[in-house]
């Protein structure tokens, strides 16, 4: 099967996989997001991507990864794993 060129595969540190539509990121709003400077942008960001840029799939391994052992999901881990793949979405881009 030949791979959409505007598609990466990614792999965090923490061992996170996904594969990204480089499309979904090139989104006024999500540039609104990041200049918006109201103290939520990073909030908002982690929104972005998990609704947005990661399938609903992946969006829920994510937050599987990073369940607590009493159930409840860590916004910590999240934010991290999410700085994570924005960090290889970067990369990505340079390439």
């Amino acid at each position: 099967m030949k791979k959409e060129k505007n598609v990466i595969d990614i792999t965090t540190p923490s061992g996170f996989t996904c594969v990204l539509d480089r499309d979904k990121f090139d989104d006024w709003r999500f540039v609104e997001i990041l200049g918006s400077g109201d103290g939520l942008s990073d909030y908002k960001m982690c929104l972005f991507v998990v609704n947005n840029g990661l399938s609903p799939e992946d969006a829920e391994r994510l937050k599987e990864m990073c369940k607590k052992s009493d159930g409840t999901i860590s916004a910590t881990k999240m934010q991290n794993i999410i700085a994570e793949i924005m960090s290889a979405v970067g990369e990505q881009a340079k390439n």
